[in-house]
């Protein structure tokens, strides 16, 4: 019987568990243990995924967690013996695409004191393809005053939101395991700091506005590296002057005019605002920067 095969390679299965590299797995990643294994654990070919998935949670380690995103299809993970709620909000999009930005990555990096009760979850984008527009002061203008897409693809569990943000694509550039306290100490796909002062320059409305964004920038002043900056902006290559508002962050944050010449190779020609509508902004000549009232004080 399918159960009595199931109960004598129990030890084996529960062993081929704790061995894998992740604590939460997704359903299709189950089902390629069952496919490796099924002959080794001598399994029935008529145990499949459902009872395969059944029994583990029954006599194993294993734990559904049904996630409801609004705007969104449920998603359910699978925790084995334990995790974090950062394992468990990384499990939601595909390995090789998803990773932990904004804010909740800036906390990984300890640019910020506050404990974010929200969790980033970046799902990268397919390539497209698409003719650029030449940008003119009316285009940036213009998108500026709209208020920013926000994603409103969020589920709720045990206290945390997870936000799922659709992100460009960039062969996964910048991202890398990493460990941090705020996640339980286990290594996690993450943005690395230059990354994740870009992504927070970009969107700085999932980073808490420009002024906890500079805060960021001051934590960060002494360990930015400005080439590995400049670098990555010239590979995600943007159609909006980003690079204006990476000087003006740096500036802001302390960092001596030398540090700052790999920014000064990119060209400054429109003004450009350091995020989606403020009101009566104040402004840098040097980066041609428009920013909120009282945010250098």
């Amino acid at each position: 019987m399918a159960e009595t095969r199931l109960s004598i390679a129990k030890k084996d299965i529960v062993a081929c568990f704790d061995a894998q590299p992740r604590r939460v797995f997704r359903r299709e990643e189950i089902a390629r243990l069952l496919r490796s294994n099924r002959e080794g654990w001598r399994l029935a070919q008529r145990t499949g995924l459902r009872e395969f998935i059944a029994w583990l949670t029954e006599r194993a380690f294993l734990r559904p967690i049904p996630l409801e995103f609004t705007q969104r299809k449920p998603i359910t993970v699978y925790v084995w013996r334990t995790a974090s709620p950062h394992e468990v909000a990384l499990a939601t999009g595909p390995r090789e695409k998803t990773c932990l930005g904004y804010f909740t990555a800036a906390a990984f990096h300890d640019l910020t004191l506050q404990t974010p009760n929200t969790i980033h979850v970046c799902i990268e984008q397919p390539p497209k393809k698409s003719a650029r527009p030449a940008l003119t002061q009316e285009m940036i203008d213009a998108a500026f005053a709209k208020p920013p897409r926000v994603s409103q693809a969020r589920a709720r569990w045990k206290g945390w939101n997870i936000l799922l943000v659709n992100t460009v694509y960039s062969g996964g550039l910048g991202v890398y395991p990493m460990e941090s306290s705020v996640a339980g100490g286990y290594p996690l796909r993450a943005t690395d700091l230059e990354r994740t002062l870009i992504d927070l320059t970009v969107r700085p409305h999932y980073g808490g506005g420009p002024a906890e964004v500079l805060d960021c920038f001051r934590r960060a002043a002494a360990r930015v590296s400005v080439n590995r900056l400049r670098s990555y902006l010239q590979k995600l290559g943007y159609l909006y002057p980003y690079h204006q508002a990476l000087g003006f962050y740096l500036e802001a944050a302390g960092i001596e005019r030398k540090r700052l010449q790999p920014l000064e190779s990119f060209p400054v020609e429109l003004d450009f605002p350091l995020a989606h509508g403020i009101p009566c902004p104040l402004y840098s000549r040097r980066w041609r920067v428009r920013y909120p009232e009282g945010l250098r004080e």
